[in-house]
């Protein structure tokens, strides 16, 4: 179980990451006429972290509409009674559901916190979702410290997968945050 000092520490770099992109974006100011909303879209968002993270930013007084992209808006629904949440079921192992829930935010900038189960088609799944958002979003992933201790583990080289795929596509837009090996 992750420590509530630790979820502090964690939901404070997302905040911050979103409060400094929300600030200047590409070097424009948002507070220029005809800019994009400011978007987070938090996938696992009904997951032990992600539903932090959603109770968190739904908590600040700031202009960002939080999005949770979810697998089931039922379960979403009932964790997040909140009518200033926007929650978009869709299936993440297809393209096209993706690419159709978000595309009302197409032409927003979009912050996008990324996690998902450790499940057999994690990789997929959380890169479709990626994808879906586009390469012009900043992205904050959630990941484990495996990766850096040791590769052969199933999990540090899905995380692995998921992080080099992300450099690539994202460069310096993406954030790994690996809360379990804070010093």
């Amino acid at each position: 179980m992750i420590h509530t000092t630790t979820m502090r520490v964690l939901f404070h770099f997302i905040y911050f990451s979103v409060s400094l992109l929300s600030i200047v974006h590409e070097g424009v100011a948002f507070a220029a006429p005809h800019q994009p909303r400011k978007i987070v879209v938090v996938s696992g968002a009904t997951g032990r972290v992600g539903s932090r993270v959603i109770k968190n930013l739904l908590k600040k007084k700031d202009n960002v509409q939080v999005v949770a992209l979810v697998r089931n808006a039922t379960k979403a629904f009932a964790m997040f009674p909140n009518e200033k949440l926007t929650v978009l079921e869709a299936d993440f192992a297809n393209m096209s559901s993706l690419e159709l829930k978000l595309s009302p935010f197409k032409n927003d900038q979009i912050r996008l916190f990324l996690a998902c189960g450790n499940i057999p088609d994690q990789a997929n799944l959380e890169l479709n979702v990626a994808r879906a958002v586009g390469d012009d979003c900043f992205c904050v992933k959630l990941s484990t410290a495996q990766p850096l201790i040791e590769n052969s583990v199933y999990v540090g080289t899905v995380h692995y997968t998921i992080e080099e795929e992300l450099r690539k596509m994202l460069g310096n837009r993406c954030v790994i945050l690996r809360p379990n090996i804070f010093f």
